[in-house]
């Protein structure tokens, strides 16, 4: 792939966590104030919720404010176990193994994420 296509593949993918951020806006709010509370909040919704995958996603993204990436990365695991098409969890997972300055890892998981939206951003779009 040449890199306007990753160039554009980044940006829908940041325009996803956005869309995502948006649309879990409490449980944010309560994690931009106190993130151990909100992790809290957020496996009590995965609790009554396992099949919720926003709900993984805000835990993932909590981890991560909290300096927690390692913890965050298996979380992500385990959500894409659940379901592979969590583009969500599947980002952040992109996104852990970057932090953690696992670079040929991260590759290999924007080419899966590619592979499953069959690299078209409607398919993305309408997945997200």
């Amino acid at each position: 792939p040449g890199m306007p296509e990753m160039q554009q593949l980044r940006a829908q993918i940041q325009e996803t966590e956005r869309q995502l951020t948006a649309r879990t806006g409490s449980i944010v709010a309560s994690i931009r104030a106190d993130y151990t509370r909100a992790l809290e909040h957020i496996n009590w919704a995965i609790d009554r919720n396992a099949r919720n995958g926003k709900a993984y996603v805000v835990k993932i993204q909590a981890l991560k404010k909290m300096e927690k990436v390692t913890e965050a990365l298996s979380i992500a695991e385990s959500a894409i176990e659940r379901d592979g098409f969590n583009f969500g969890a599947l980002y952040e997972l992109h996104t852990c193994y970057q932090e953690l300055h696992e670079e040929e890892k991260a590759r290999k998981i924007l080419e899966l994420f590619k592979s499953r939206t069959r690299r078209t951003a409607h398919n993305h779009a309408v997945l997200s």
